[in-house]
């Protein structure tokens, strides 16, 4: 898979100070756990042992974040993909699993800025929530369906109506949205160094590397690496998501992987502040191709998503996408000018659920949040991390599964084209119904 090749171009990039390198890995190694990738997954289960006492080695190839974990919008939405309701988690998940999934995302949001309070990581953190707004009244009913399931939980998301969510967002056309009210938004690239360091603090060791081959030899993992060196561990997680590059053939051809793209505007003035995310709670809508946007700390408007249109020139032909969508749906908005603009690699799975896979022989994959990183890996991880110290299998809000390799692979490497496309084409017929001017 080709990596991704504008992490230097983006907003986060240029704000962010430098994190601690990591050492080079030299000779052979051994620890306890050996962690694949330097994204938020690898660095919450790589934090959880290494608090814990477990000796416990991460490596990364390139550096912390620069994957999705740094890439991304840094919004914390502590749900589920829009489309995935606490009915559809009861479908799709074994009984004993579902109210344990549902507590671990809708607490995910506390979860991450206590995280960040406790570690004092400074990445700009903003616990305000986050909204979800519906453009048609299916969406609102969906939302409306979506709250009353959660309150059993202890769970209080708000539904608002179409003038409460106009004077949050600025945006006109919303029939309604859903308040989180533990959401919020942060500097990820910020976050996911500040997580690196608190790893290293808590005597983790982070190594840069590249694995090329990895077996079991002996009752232990040996993981080769580019130059020579070698990592043994009775366990290993996978952590890399989208780029784990063919490493275990069997995980990569369980994912799908979805180009996104992000750009981030000039500094607006004030004003604009006063009038579009009043509250400075970031916005993802619930359509089907999703608007997103929030204010970056030094007030640049950010937003982006999937695309139909990938390859070269495609970063600054989405950008210019992305903006001109934001000067048609929030009135009186200056010329955009992309200041910044970037892509990245999600690893999806076929139903918007996360999971965590059992290789066998104490190597693991969490995997698969689907645009939800932030809130929901941080969370993940942690999980993982405690599990592989006290092997409470129950504890766990998902199942252990082995992966389930698409059949036609490659077909489906091209699926989200059609999915966005056909999603697009929905949202376009649903707007025209209702007078929007989106697309």
């Amino acid at each position: 898979m080709t990596r991704p090749d504008s992490f230097h171009r983006s907003l986060w990039s240029a704000i962010t100070p430098s994190g601690s390198a990591f050492d080079r890995a030299e000779g052979r190694q051994r620890f306890d756990v050996v962690v694949v990738g330097g994204g938020l997954l690898g660095l919450s289960t790589a934090l959880a042992l290494a608090e814990k006492g477990a000796s416990v080695g991460l490596v990364e190839r390139d550096e912390a974040g620069f994957g999705a974990s740094g890439r991304n919008t840094g919004f914390v939405v502590p749900a589920l993909k829009g489309s995935v309701d606490p009915g559809r988690v009861a479908h799709r998940l074994p009984g004993n699993k579902v109210e344990p999934l549902l507590r671990l995302v809708s607490g995910s949001g506390d979860a991450v800025f206590a995280l960040i309070d406790r570690l004092k990581i400074a990445c700009a953190p903003e616990q305000n929530g986050c909204l979800q707004p519906a453009p048609t009244e299916a969406a609102l009913a969906s939302v409306e369906a979506q709250v009353r399931a959660m309150a059993p939980l202890g769970v209080n998301w708000q539904v608002l109506d179409a003038n409460e969510t106009f004077q949050r967002t600025g945006i006109p056309g919303y029939v309604g949205s859903m308040l989180l009210p533990t959401g919020g938004q942060l500097n990820p690239l910020a976050y996911t160094r500040g997580l690196a360091s608190a790893v290293r603090g808590a005597g983790g060791t982070l190594l840069a590397g590249r694995v090329v081959a990895l077996a079991r030899q002996s009752g232990a993992w040996h993981l080769d690496l580019a130059n020579g060196a070698e990592l043994v561990a009775g366990n290993v997680v996978l952590a890399t998501n989208a780029l784990l590059e063919g490493l275990v053939p069997e995980v990569s051809r369980s994912l799908v992987p979805v180009h996104a793209y992000q750009v981030a505007t000039q500094p607006l003035d004030v004003a604009y502040r006063d009038r579009i995310l009043r509250h400075r709670q970031p916005s993802v809508d619930l359509r089907n191709h999703p608007l997103a946007v929030r204010w970056s700390p030094d007030n640049r408007l950010v937003t982006g998503g999937g695309a139909l249109w990938h390859g070269t020139g495609a970063v600054d032909r989405m950008a210019r996408f992305f903006l001109r969508r934001l000067e048609r749906e929030i009135p009186d908005l200056p010329l955009l000018r992309p200041d910044f603009a970037w892509s990245g690699i999600i690893g999806g799975t076929g139903d918007f659920l996360p999971r965590l896979w059992d290789l066998g022989d104490g190597m693991y994959a969490p995997i698969g949040c689907n645009g939800r990183g932030v809130a929901l890996t941080t969370a993940l991880g942690n999980s993982l991390g405690r599990f592989l110290l006290d092997r409470d299998e129950a504890a766990l809000p998902l199942p252990l599964t082995r992966p389930r390799p698409w059949r036609f692979h490659g077909a489906m490497r091209h699926a989200p084209l059609l999915w966005l496309a056909q999603g697009r084409l929905r949202d376009w017929r649903n707007e025209k119904r209702a007078g929007r001017p989106g697309g």
